[in-house]
């Protein structure tokens, strides 16, 4: 957990729990997080104003904070394909990833954004699992991502 991330948990008052998976596994030091706490009505703006700040690869100016790519994590597949709509019909271009799409359409998807050739990627937890992409500048998590244990767990013993 970077310092602003723990800074940011003591402001909020809460009792909240961090659990560390990986004592061992650092974040890295240039990353950059930030929590920008949006109502669920205005989520659709703020996401395309991130979004615009999207540019194409320059490759004589690489320096700074140049927002090539990203990718948007969403809780549901219905979520991921009214995202991929929207900006679709805005003339944003985007593919996305979840399991209502066929293995096929997921590797063109995927190949489509690792090659560059779309810069956002709009996904379901489907594609937090295993995928490794060096060149992702920017991750949202459009909704709050899903605890598989505690799913798990709360499926289990009824909670």
């Amino acid at each position: 957990m970077s310092d602003n991330l723990r800074s940011l948990l003591e402001l909020s008052g809460n009792k909240s729990y961090f659990f560390e998976a990986y004592e061992g596994f650092k974040t890295v030091e240039t990353l950059k997080q930030q929590y920008i706490h949006i109502p669920p009505d205005g989520k659709e703006l703020h996401l395309l104003y991130l979004l615009s700040k999207l540019k194409k690869a320059d490759p004589i100016q690489m320096a700074g904070d140049c927002i090539r790519s990203a990718i948007v994590f969403v809780s549901t597949c219905s979520t991921c394909q009214f995202l991929d709509l929207l900006l679709e019909e805005l003339g944003r271009p985007a593919v996305s990833l979840h399991s209502h799409k066929s293995q096929s359409q997921r590797l063109l998807a995927l190949n489509r954004f690792k090659s560059g050739q779309v810069p956002v990627l709009i996904s379901t937890d489907l594609g937090s699992r295993g995928l490794d992409i060096p060149t992702v500048d920017l991750v949202i998590n459009y909704d709050i991502p899903r605890c598989h244990v505690l799913t798990f767990i709360c499926s289990q013993y009824s909670l």
